[in-house]
């Protein structure tokens, strides 16, 4: 978070979020088979 702070990151970026969700992912803390299962997350402007 420091380092999307020093980015200048404003408060609608997806990218901070993307990753903490991902090192969740990895860190075990989410269920891979349930991330799976979700499939594709898609956002259109």
């Amino acid at each position: 978070m420091q380092k999307a702070q020093e980015a200048k990151c404003s408060v609608t970026c997806l990218v901070p979020c993307a990753v903490l969700h991902v090192c969740c992912l990895e860190a075990g803390f989410l269920s891979k088979s349930l991330v799976e299962n979700v499939g594709n997350v898609c956002i259109e402007f």
